[in-house]
């Protein structure tokens, strides 16, 4: 397929062809790679700038969470003129695909802010006005934004009998990003704020990784601590904002990452570089600015065989663990003010 593409494909079909394998979750970062290394694709979709296929394109990309900074980057130089010609969709794809993949450009963002009158020129738009306004708020760009973010959302709350169960978590998600900027975003009725907080506050799975680390908190001595507790009042927030550990009075939480949170290099097929995502750099973000610490575990590098992955193991597997995981835990938590039971709480350097 790659080289048929080469040959003699059409740009409306190469992205067409991205689309329907990222709809079906089929690996191609072979067949996308050539977007990474500015081949004759690159050069072809961003030198035609047609909106509809950089759209398929790029969402593609972060369905399957491939790093493509060199695709964002010709996006953005040509950000004018795809988004102007766009779709509401389109532009709504775009910008969400943007905040997914962790590229908060604001050439691309500061364009689309410019098109509230078509984003609001249709009852029919209010996921495209959702996508949108998800895609500030993980962006963090609400404040800088914020006449646009609220002409908005003001747009979707007056239609909120069209508004599905997915878009009001994501509804509460972006009241959650811009309460952390300072931007007061209401909804209309009491009931529309009731079944946001409601679906927003649904209980994530909790992971065996993070089942084994707290029997291994227990062990070592720390107490008082919860699982999948959201850090803000009530459970609002959604699953995006849930702690996977957390000391709610001191707030400071324990993050164990696997590979959702980390984007994939086109290149190489290596996911082991962490690069954060975009839902990962946001929740960072806003667990700051609400006064959070939070010890960041991930399960990276294991084709190295680190001591991170090491200690990933050794925790599913639930044996003897070594003494460097015991005093990895213990060390980092008491950096941060956490104590096992009993131990006098000294300064640490």
């Amino acid at each position: 397929i790659k080289e048929e593409l080469r040959r003699g494909g059409s740009m409306q079909r190469y992205a067409n062809v991205l689309w329907s394998m990222a709809r079906m979750g089929l690996e191609f970062d072979s067949l996308a790679g050539d977007i990474e290394v500015r081949g004759k694709m690159y050069r072809d979709l961003i030198k035609e700038g047609d909106t509809q296929h950089i759209s398929n394109v790029v969402w593609s990309m972060s369905k399957m969470m491939y790093d493509c900074p060199n695709l964002a980057d010709g996006v953005g130089r040509r950000a004018e003129g795809i988004i102007e010609r766009g779709k509401p969709n389109e532009i709504a794809n775009i910008a969400s695909s943007f905040a997914k993949l962790g590229y908060f450009d604001d050439r691309v963002f500061s364009q689309v802010a410019r098109q509230s009158r078509k984003l609001c020129s249709s009852p029919s738009n209010t996921q495209c006005q959702c996508n949108v306004l998800y895609a500030f708020g993980v962006s963090g760009k609400m404040k800088e934004y914020e006449g646009f973010v609220k002409e908005i959302w003001d747009e979707v709350m007056s239609r909120e009998e069209r508004v599905g169960r997915e878009e009001r978590r994501q509804l509460e998600l972006v009241r959650m990003f811009g309460r952390s900027e300072g931007v007061e975003l209401k909804s209309k009725t009491e009931k529309m704020g009731r079944d946001m907080k409601m679906v927003a506050g649904t209980e994530n799975p909790v992971s065996s990784w993070e089942f084994l680390v707290k029997r291994k908190l227990i062990d070592l001595g720390f107490r008082n601590f919860k699982t999948e507790c959201s850090p803000f009042e009530g459970a609002s927030g959604g699953g995006l904002l849930k702690l996977d550990i957390a000391w709610e009075k001191e707030k400071v939480a324990i993050e164990l990452n696997g590979p959702s949170h980390y984007l994939t290099c086109l290149r190489t097929g290596d996911d082991t570089r962490m690069i954060e995502n975009g839902k990962t750099k946001a929740k960072k973000r806003l667990l700051k600015s609400f006064g959070w610490k939070v010890l960041s575990v991930s399960y990276h590098a294991h084709r190295k065989e680190s001591f991170y992955f090491k200690m990933y193991k050794e925790s599913r597997k639930g044996d003897k663990t070594p003494a460097q995981v015991n005093n990895f835990w213990v060390r980092e938590l008491e950096a941060l003010g956490i104590y096992p039971v009993g131990k006098r709480k000294e300064s640490v350097q």
